[in-house]
């Protein structure tokens, strides 16, 4: 995943019928605009109830938590895993009791993507770091088709509408792999603050039942392209079952789930900042 994002590492066994372990290893912070150190501790739970909510200990000055940790969930429903999501919060400690504690980082990943068996299995996943945005970045509109039969995934940008200010935009479309990262632009765009594009970028992408296409991450970004300097982000959609972004989540798994189909949405674009 992108490095910008907060990233973790874990180990999770099933150790009885009911009973679910996590070891918690490492989370590493990251921080664009400072290299700033925090004193952080970890929220676990089960959703959607919220059961057997358990807490790590509180690492201090550091940007790098070796937690090292084991967490047990007993009484786990394995008839039922598939409405579980194992959430969990990297949150922020202040020592100071009139400022709150903070969540800086969160993931909720269901049951049935980890591993369910006696055998330990390491997984790595993102925690996305939320806040809501002052003002509104704008919209884009997006065609996804997933062809399976003969592995092409099929992105379609349409348009762009009620971008922050009149700019030489143009999307690119990451497709994030096991080991490496493929990346498609479209054309750019000048001065305009709703940009129409119709614009089709295909990815090669082998799927199967052991390897679906939500095991995969989708990061669509709308850019200001700068003549004299570096060009500027102006927000992304991701896609993903661990996204942020709940609709986009929804309009991922549809992909999944109805293949040869066309799936256009409009999605907002969430500040990149904030992720």
């Amino acid at each position: 995943m992108i490095t910008k994002f907060l990233s973790s590492s874990n180990t999770l066994e099933v150790i009885s019928s009911n009973t679910l372990e996590v070891w918690i290893s490492r989370v590493v912070y990251f921080n664009k605009k400072q290299n700033c150190c925090l004193n952080a501790f970890l929220l676990l739970n089960i959703m959607p109830e919220k059961i057997h909510n358990q807490t790590s200990k509180c690492v201090e000055d550091s940007c790098e938590f070796n937690f090292n940790e084991q967490f047990r969930f007993h009484d786990i429903d394995v008839t039922q895993l598939d409405r579980y999501t194992l959430q969990i919060k990297l949150i922020k400690h202040n020592k100071i009791k009139k400022f709150k504690n903070k969540v800086i980082g969160e993931a909720q990943i269901p049951i049935t993507d980890l591993s369910c068996s006696s055998e330990e299995s390491n997984i790595y996943f993102d925690l996305f770091w939320h806040f809501k945005s002052k003002t509104s970045l704008g919209s884009i509109n997006i065609t996804l088709c997933h062809q399976a039969a003969t592995s092409k995934l099929n992105v379609i940008i349409n348009q762009a509408k009620s971008l922050p200010k009149f700019s030489n935009c143009y999307v690119t479309v990451s497709l994030f792999r096991e080991e490496r990262i493929e990346m498609k632009s479209t054309s750019i765009k000048y001065n305009f603050r709703d940009p129409i594009f119709n614009e089709s970028l295909e990815f090669d992408i082998s799927t199967d039942i052991s390897n679906p296409l939500s095991v995969y991450t989708m990061v669509v970004t709308v850019n200001n392209s700068i003549v004299l300097g570096k060009d500027r982000v102006i927000g992304h959609v991701i896609f993903s079952l661990l996204s942020p972004q709940k609709s986009a989540v929804t309009h991922w798994q549809l992909v999944q789930d109805s293949p040869h189909q066309s799936h256009p949405e409009w999605r907002t674009l969430l500040d990149p900042n904030e992720i």
